[in-house]
């Protein structure tokens, strides 16, 4: 019935709203708000202004969402960064790594983020910086035998600067290539 009325998935929703144009606050809005098809989902929405950033947490109602902007996101006494992993950030419960967690401990890409950005400056970040985080296993901060930002289920990353035009798209590492059995 939902596909029927014209609901669009997730993914075609953010491509609406890029082919629609407009400023940060319309899309922020209408990545918010607008019913879809399927599961919760996110969306991490940057401005090309100064302080325009947001992780959209929603539902395929667009009910009750939650919008957690720039000005609200790390440090909490200066807060200068956002940072979203698949869990809500209000969920403060250490999960199991999703991929073999025998193997692979617990899910910690949240503190592995927090720990490698509390080591940078907003007066000297870049995309070099950003990559270093995001490419990131872990080991570095939580040591081996943990989950950290890039995991053995990261199919890609992306570095995207809306104010410059910058994009780079890089696929899995391929850090597991091998099997492994367990």
């Amino acid at each position: 019935a939902d596909a029927a009325a014209g609901k669009p998935t997730v993914a075609n929703l953010l491509r609406q709203s890029c082919m629609r144009g407009g400023d940060f606050e319309s899309a922020v809005n209408f990545l918010a708000e607008t019913p879809t098809l399927g599961a919760r989902n996110y969306y991490v929405v940057a401005g090309a202004k100064p302080g325009e950033g947001a992780v959209i947490t929603r539902n395929a109602t667009g009910v009750g969402t939650d919008v957690q902007r720039l000005s609200q996101g790390y440090p909490a006494d200066a807060p200068w960064y956002l940072l979203q992993t698949n869990y809500d950030r209000w969920d403060n419960t250490t999960h199991p790594a999703p991929l073999l967690p025998k193997v692979f401990g617990d899910d910690l890409r949240r503190e592995s983020g927090h720990a490698l950005m509390g080591k940078l400056s907003p007066q000297t970040f870049g995309m070099e910086d950003l990559w270093h985080v995001m490419s990131d296993n872990g080991a570095s901060t939580l040591g081996s035998g943990h989950w950290g930002m890039y995991n053995q289920a990261t199919i890609h990353t992306e570095l995207i600067v809306p104010g410059t035009g910058e994009y780079h798209s890089y696929e899995g590492h391929q850090i597991a290539a091998t099997v492994i059995v367990v």
